[in-house]
């Protein structure tokens, strides 16, 4: 399923529906995706207490993140790791500040937020055909709508210029499209950028605080997806092997082989 985002203005209903398409669910699907929320139940909250972790994970981590340019969305991509489990190792690991209040306020419990029709997390579909994608016409609609909906955003010079800048850079692709994915570093370099306005008022600035943490979450939902596509077109590559090439890999004791990781082509 191909579809492009729109912007995360239009309210959470429509997201659902641009993100799932509009065709109807059967009662077995709802039932079958309710299982599969409360098995996800059973991993960890945000808010539990932070892993812990020795020298070389912290090492492994911290490679990971700096690589990917030090951001939460870029990293989470790399790992193939949900935004919230990739927080919580980066917080585990002295990369990101315990008390971010950004990177809390976007992803506390959203992980587990469920729509009518089962789907999760935050729109994602279960089981995804291949990546979200979105078009330059509406990352376009995005910055224009975010630019009317969001004050601090809007008035915010390094914000504003990259999301500019990775307009540029979407217009210049052949097909005029990316994962949305992809854009998903630039949504949370901006809200770092509004993040910082609002640290140096002092946090009195509400707006700014709103605007940071609305852009931090558009940025998690969009890297989970990513996320979750990989993790889905993976399992179904290493299900393909036929079933000599399976009972020879068992025999060596060999793992089934990962899709190859992309790391160049997690930011656009």
């Amino acid at each position: 399923m191909k579809t492009a985002l729109g912007s995360i203005g239009l309210g959470r209903d429509k997201r659902l529906e641009l993100a799932v398409g509009t065709s109807e669910i059967s009662a077995e699907e709802i039932e079958r995706r309710k299982k599969t929320l409360i098995d996800r139940r059973k991993e960890p909250l945000f808010s539990d207490p932070l892993p812990e972790i020795d020298a070389a994970r912290r090492a492994e981590i911290e490679r990971d993140f700096r690589a990917g340019g030090g951001l939460i969305s870029t990293y989470a991509m790399r790992t193939k790791t949900h935004p919230v489990e990739a927080t919580r190792d980066l917080m585990a690991a002295g990369m990101l500040a315990e008390d971010d209040p950004i990177a809390k306020a976007s992803m506390e419990n959203t992980r587990y937020r469920v729509a009518a029709d089962g789907t999760l997390p935050d729109g994602v579909p279960t089981q995804p055909e291949e990546h979200q994608m979105t078009s330059l016409a509406a990352f376009d609609k995005d910055i224009s709508d975010h630019k009317k909906g969001m004050p601090a955003l809007a008035q915010n010079r390094e914000a504003v210029g990259v999301m500019m800048a990775t307009r540029k850079r979407l217009s210049e692709t052949k097909e005029q499209e990316a994962p949305s994915g992809m854009l998903a570093p630039s949504y949370e370099r901006a809200a770092r950028a509004v993040q910082a306005q609002w640290e140096a008022g002092g946090r009195q600035d509400n707006a700014a605080r709103m605007d940071a943490t609305d852009l931090m979450r558009k940025a998690m939902v969009d890297s989970s997806a990513y996320v979750h596509t990989e993790k889905v077109l993976e399992a179904r590559a290493s299900q393909r092997l036929n079933p000599i090439q399976a009972a020879a890999m068992r025999l060596a004791g060999a793992r089934k082989p990962a899709r190859p990781r992309n790391t160049e082509a997690v930011e656009l």
